[in-house]
């Protein structure tokens, strides 16, 4: 499981972005407020690696850890998935 990534932001979309570490492996991490994020700028992520039986992995990114362990709370409550989860913390 992966918990945390470090690395240069490369590309940017609504609530996801591409980031690529020093070993030229890139992630796509999927994160609130996506489009406040700098592309070429440094980042490191907390991470929530989740598996999704039609699309896979998927990994989730936070600022800080407060904010991951917010994130793995809001999910625990009927209803609420991993995209409602992001946008509630995007307000």
């Amino acid at each position: 499981m992966i918990s945390r990534i470090k690395g240069i932001v490369t590309d940017k979309k609504i609530k996801l972005l591409e980031v690529m570490m020093t070993s030229g492996i890139s992630f796509e991490v999927c994160v609130p407020n996506s489009l406040s994020f700098i592309i070429g700028k440094e980042y490191n992520f907390f991470v929530v690696t989740l598996f999704n039986s039609e699309k896979g992995y998927s990994l989730y990114g936070f600022d800080n850890e407060k904010t991951k362990i917010f994130f793995k709370e809001l999910q625990e409550c009927r209803g609420i998935g991993p995209k409602l989860a992001l946008t509630i913390l995007e307000n």
